[in-house]
């Protein structure tokens, strides 16, 4: 595991950028919302976070029939 410095909300925009072409295709919405007082850097390990939260999120699209996915911070 790395331990560098990032920005979680960005982590999730990317994502949500990485997985909205297949959102849309299904005719959902997907957003990122981060809740204040959500830090705006983390220690941690980016790469992986990122992984984890596209798998969750892609499996999100994948079973959601009508609406959207939303991603919270």
């Amino acid at each position: 595991l790395e331990a560098a410095p990032f920005d979680p909300e960005a982590t999730l925009q990317s994502v949500a950028e990485l997985l909205s072409p297949k959102a849309h295709a299904k005719g959902l919405d997907i957003a990122v919302i981060a809740r204040a007082g959500t830090p705006s850097r983390v220690l941690g390990d980016d790469g992986r976070l990122r992984q984890i939260i596209f798998n969750l999120a892609g499996n999100a699209v994948k079973f959601t029939e009508k609406g959207g996915v939303i991603l919270e911070l």
